[in-house]
């Protein structure tokens, strides 16, 4: 059930959108409407990338010549820059499609390192965990040239460039909007735009939060909410919050099948103003698979 102005409402079951099915585990997906309305919904998995053809509601598949080759434990993740929908599944070249233009996807032109995470702040592409020149840099962040997602030239006249992160662990996450948040294993970092020499002044909020899974956060506005190892918060750019502090957060990890941690997703409905995290409990009725089977709901 999910909240209502005076009392509980039941959700909705459960449905299936498409006709077909994938070939595989989808591993990451982005929903998101063009400026005429139209809907654009992709997904991917270890090998293609799809469209769902919202006129045949058949997952159709996009991918660029030759596929994917994802990597085990690896998976996708998107983000949208002007008219650009940028995705990343760390083993293959940053992929591009372009609303109105493209038919399928294509290797993001220049020369963009692979990376786990991938944002949008302001007006530059953001990823994090990268591997560039074939050195993996677990814990740095790297942005595109400003204006230019196809321009990773470090330079003043690009502001193109990378920050570094000496405390926290890995980095798991990159929030993007107004502001960039960098979500570590074990830290939080704020990115603001300041222009050149710097660029982006980077601060740290907190040395003893992080992002427990790597899809264990949404924003919504301005607001951050994630699942750290001992519980769920948020972080409204002034200050970081426990929104489960006590019970909630006891029952999730009492619930919690630690070892599919890694399947933790959370995202927002605007429309209910709830945000949603799904994972897989220990007492899941399908036994050993692995599918989550359970969503906690929090009205923000």
């Amino acid at each position: 059930m999910i909240p209502g102005e005076t009392s509980y409402r039941p959700a909705r079951e459960i449905s299936v959108i498409s006709s077909n099915a994938a070939d595989a585990r989808i591993t990451g997906m982005i929903a998101l409407d063009d400026q005429a309305g139209t809907n654009y919904i992709f997904a991917g998995n270890g090998s293609k990338l799809y469209q769902l053809v919202s006129s045949t509601s058949a997952l159709t598949d996009k991918s660029k010549a030759g596929g994917y080759t994802t990597a085990v434990g690896e998976r996708w993740t998107f983000t949208t820059f002007g008219s650009s929908i940028i995705a990343s599944n760390y083993s293959d070249v940053l992929q591009r499609w372009v609303i109105g233009t493209s038919t399928q996807w294509a290797d993001l032109p220049g020369t963009p390192p692979k990376a786990r995470s991938l944002a949008t702040v302001r007006d530059f592409v953001i990823c994090g965990d990268v591997v560039e020149g074939g050195t993996v840099h677990n814990n740095r962040v790297r942005w595109s040239s400003i204006g230019d997602e196809t321009n990773w030239t470090i330079g003043t006249s690009t502001q193109s460039d990378f920050q570094d992160f000496f405390e926290g662990g890995n980095v798991q996450a990159v929030a993007g909007g107004e502001y960039g948040l960098v979500l570590l294993k074990r830290g939080l970092y704020r990115m603001d735009y300041v222009g050149s020499p710097l660029i982006f002044q980077v601060d740290q909020i907190a040395s003893n939060r992080g992002l427990a899974a790597r899809d264990a956060f949404v924003r919504v506005g301005n607001t951050t909410f994630f699942l750290d190892r001992d519980g769920f918060y948020s972080y409204d750019g002034r200050q970081i919050t426990s929104i489960g502090f006590g019970k909630v957060d006891r029952f999730f990890y009492e619930d919690l099948d630690v070892t599919l941690l890694d399947r933790v997703t959370c995202a927002s409905d605007p429309i209910n103003q709830v945000v949603c995290w799904s994972y897989s409990s220990k007492d899941r009725p399908d036994g050993t698979a692995s599918n989550p089977n359970r969503v906690l709901v929090y009205n923000y």
